[in-house]
């Protein structure tokens, strides 16, 4: 028998994590992420995205030691990061812990299918009407169920606060059950389970210029945000709008009418990144990446960005070397099967 035969494999280090809000302790294996742990436990932990960019599983770390996945300044405030706030996703215990979490404030309808319609080949515009007024801020999300059916997906509101009618943007997504049923056997005036809202993706106060880029249906909060603040506020903006293909290209008209209504300049660019030869597009041509460089920005500048987590993730250090603070950064990566997985 040879030496490497007799070498038994090093043990994996298992942390112990207990939730304060009801006693519950769950194991924790080295490389795992909280939120991972105490989902395979059977604990019914809030979550959305897994990525680290929509606050959803948000919880105060009482006691412990751990290692951050990614930087959490990004999408935490700096009051949460000092009250000892951390997103359970992007959490590796190095030490057993103790964490709790927020009482939930979201609230949940039952909401009525309005209309569905087509706006590109593989993005539909879902109307929702609920009974009253959502409290949400502009750029935040809902969560979507079909009752007894499918169980909840996580969306961006595309209508403005206060809207009793809520306008979602909706990809179809590959092995997407939620939207493969809306592409296919969904009908108006059908019932959907609504709760909301999620989320930290808001527009901030400020004077300075704005940059905004959004890719596909990350559309969705960013044009909910500047149909409220249309008209309201004063600040310079450059929106890029990154699509492959011109029939990827929706709503152009309404930025357009936003544009012409705002308070300081606006500068819409829509940029595609998969030009046909022979196209007859004469707009911006690549990566919407590429286009930040033409944007009129101040270290005190705010960033918003919404889309696919490979646009925002090479978005951002360039932002960075443009010399906007990462405090003033604020992103929702919309993820879907194909980014998502978990460390077991």
């Amino acid at each position: 028998m040879g030496i490497l035969s007799k070498l038994k494999p090093k043990p994996k280090k298992v942390y112990s994590a207990v939730l304060q809000n009801d006693g519950r302790e769950f194991p924790v294996k080295e490389k795992q992420s909280v939120l991972s742990a105490a989902l395979n436990a059977g604990i019914d932990f809030p979550y959305s995205c897994q990525a680290g960019s929509c606050t959803t599983c948000k919880c105060l770390l009482l006691e412990g030691e751990y290692l951050a996945l990614s930087d959490m300044s990004l999408i935490l405030t700096e009051e949460e990061r000092k009250r000892g706030f951390v997103l359970a996703c992007q959490t590796v215990p190095r030490s057993d812990l103790i964490v709790a979490l927020e009482e939930d404030e979201s609230e949940e309808f039952a909401g009525k299918i309005t209309s569905i319609e087509k706006l590109t080949h593989d993005i539909i515009e879902l109307k929702v009407a609920i009974p009253e007024k959502s409290k949400y801020k502009a750029g935040q999300y809902a969560n979507l169920t079909v009752p007894d059916r499918i169980a909840p997906r996580s969306y961006s509101m595309a209508s403005p606060a206060g809207s009793k009618e809520l306008q979602f943007f909706i990809r179809k997504t590959p092995g997407g059950e939620f939207s493969e049923w809306l592409f296919g056997e969904a009908k108006k005036n059908q019932i959907l389970q609504v709760r909301s809202p999620f989320g930290s993706f808001y527009l901030r106060e400020g004077n300075d210029p704005i940059i905004a880029i959004a890719g596909g249906s990350g559309l969705a909060p960013i044009l909910a945000i500047f149909k409220e603040a249309a008209g309201k506020i004063k600040r310079d903006v450059t929106f890029l709008f990154g699509v492959r293909e011109q029939r990827d290209l929706y709503c152009v008209s309404e930025i357009e009418a936003i544009a012409a209504k705002w308070k300081g300049q606006f500068n819409f660019v829509p940029v595609l990144s998969h030009v046909k030869p022979d196209s007859k597009w004469k707009g911006a041509r690549g990566l919407v990446t590429e286009f930040i460089a033409q944007a009129n920005l101040s270290s005190e500048s705010q960033a918003y960005l919404c889309g696919p987590p490979v646009m925002i993730d090479a978005a951002i250090p360039i932002l960075k070397e443009k010399g906007i603070q990462g405090s003033n950064i604020f992103f929702d990566k919309f993820t879907d099967r194909s980014h998502l997985s978990q460390n077991k």
